[in-house]
Parts: structure tokens; sequence; C-alpha cells
């Protein structure tokens, strides 16, 4: 039972890091692509749309690094930090209101703030 378990929630895992990328795709490359038309693409642009990229993907790190205690508070509250994020994409995708980009910044804090306390709790080096 504790086999299967285990192998549900990194399946569970595998689908919201998925889930986080496929809703951050489209919107990296409209800040990649949304400006009128006849302007190049810069260096300027790559560069922010990867760093959105990067920047949705910290909750996947802080998942990652909370994956070896199963009964950890951070993790729980990583999932529901990475739910929020999952909302916040989905409302910024359909209404561009101001509402969605809160929640996109502090669903961003948050997450920075939760993988430090993650990863002092891990690291030996910082007890």
């Amino acid at each position: 039972m504790n086999v299967l378990r285990v192998f549900g929630i990194k399946v569970f895992l595998s689908l919201l890091i998925i889930l986080i990328n496929l809703l951050a795709l489209p919107i990296a490359i409209y800040l990649l692509f949304a400006y009128s038309p006849g302007t190049v693409i810069s260096n300027w642009d790559i560069t922010l749309s990867v760093a959105f990229l990067l920047v949705c993907n910290i909750i996947t790190l802080q998942l990652i690094v909370s994956k070896g205690n199963w009964k950890n508070k951070n993790r729980y509250a990583g999932f529901a930090l990475a739910f929020l994020q999952i909302i916040a994409c989905c409302l910024y995708m359909s209404l561009h209101t101001l509402t969605a980009y809160i929640l996109f910044a502090a669903t961003i804090i948050l997450s920075l703030i939760l993988l430090i306390k993650t990863v002092r709790k891990k690291d030996p080096a910082f007890r």
C-alpha cells in the first residue's frame, strides 16, 4: 500500500509540473511575440520570456527539494501554492485583470520564501 501511495504522489507531482509548464509556456510566448508588427525581437524579449518560465518553475524546484519527507508541511504548502499559480496563470490568460497580477506576484513571493525555508530545513549547513 505504501508503494502505491508513493507512486501516486510521484504521478501527481509530475502532472502538476507538466500543468504549470503548459500554462506558463503560452504566456512566455505572448511576452515574446506580443509587439506591434514590424518590430524586431531583441535579446531582452527572449530574456524576459525565459525568465518568466524560470520564475514559474520556482515552486517546482521547491516541490522537488522537499520530496524526501512525505509528511512535510512545506510539501503541502507547495502543492497549495502550485494550484494558486495555476489559477493565476488561467486568470491571466483569460481576463488580464489586476487580480491575476496580484495573485501571480503573491504566489511567486511565497514560493521563494517557501523554497528558502525548505532548503534551510533540509541542509545541515544551515542548522
